[in-house]
């Protein structure tokens, strides 16, 4: 099974949609997965992908210019439900940042996910990470891929020092260390980073590679693929297609995850 995840960067827009569309059909995937999509644009992307095989679809309902998540498969998905947590007495409302579906015909949960900037509004952030945390956790037991923009990479691994995706000096360093700390959490409940497991040998230097630069042309892995402790047996390949951001269709390179179905 391979999955596609791209941050289309704003919806697409009017001028990029026709080749971002060529772009997804041409991935092959078998499932696809869009950061800041945007009902504005995002009919015709789901139409098309519909028109090719991606009949099955979920995604998040954003208001008019704010971004969400869509995710299209040839194969059958189903809702992931909802853990209950401690002291939760009502469901949390839905989140735009997060959409959660298994694939029926092999078990696997995927939490596609879109961590805003930490310097965005009021905590939203923060909250992201919260929930996106404790929906690991619930399903880290199981075959798990979460799979998206997480706007955060791991110090002088992901990035040459501690800056961040998009950290500014003035911004206090316990919030420059929230990405850094969430990813570190996930790994603490088993979620391997499945590039890096795929692409660094033993004994040999830690494999580098950026797919967001800042304006300042500071690169950063901030898109991932985490895979729990069972799943990542059946990772067979991780990678980004760079072509696709030096292009300019996005800012963001897309990441391209082949999982081996389950015996």
């Amino acid at each position: 099974m391979r999955l596609f995840f791209w941050n289309i960067l704003h919806g697409g827009g009017s001028n990029r949609i026709p080749e971002i569309a060529l772009a997804l059909v041409a991935s092959d995937a078998d499932a696809i997965v869009l950061a800041e999509f945007r009902t504005t644009m995002g009919g015709q992307l789901r139409g098309v992908l519909a028109d090719h095989g991606w009949e099955h679809q979920a995604c998040t309902d954003p208001p008019e210019g704010r971004n969400g998540l869509l995710i299209a498969s040839r194969r059958p998905i189903a809702p992931l439900d909802a853990p209950a947590f401690p002291g939760q007495t009502s469901p949390a409302p839905p989140s735009q940042r997060l959409l959660t579906v298994r694939f029926s015909t092999c078990g696997t949960a995927l939490l596609a996910a879109h961590v805003p900037p930490l310097e965005a509004r009021d905590g939203e952030a923060q909250e992201v990470w919260r929930r996106l945390i404790d929906l690991a956790a619930a399903h880290a037991a199981t075959d798990t891929l979460i799979l998206g923009d997480l706007n955060a990479g791991r110090f002088f691994a992901d990035e040459a020092g501690t800056t961040g995706p998009r950290r500014l000096h003035k911004d206090p360093p316990a919030l420059q260390r929230v990405g850094a700390e969430s990813l570190g959490r996930l790994a603490l409940l088993g979620y391997a980073d499945a590039w890096r497991a795929a692409n660094t040998r033993e004994n040999a230097p830690i494999s580098r590679e950026f797919t967001w630069f800042s304006h300042l042309k500071r690169g950063v892995r901030i898109d991932h693929a985490l895979a729990s402790a069972s799943l990542l047996p059946r990772v067979a390949a991780v990678r980004y297609e760079h072509s696709l951001r030096e292009t300019s269709l996005s800012d963001h390179a897309p990441v391209v995850v082949d999982i081996s179905d389950p015996a």
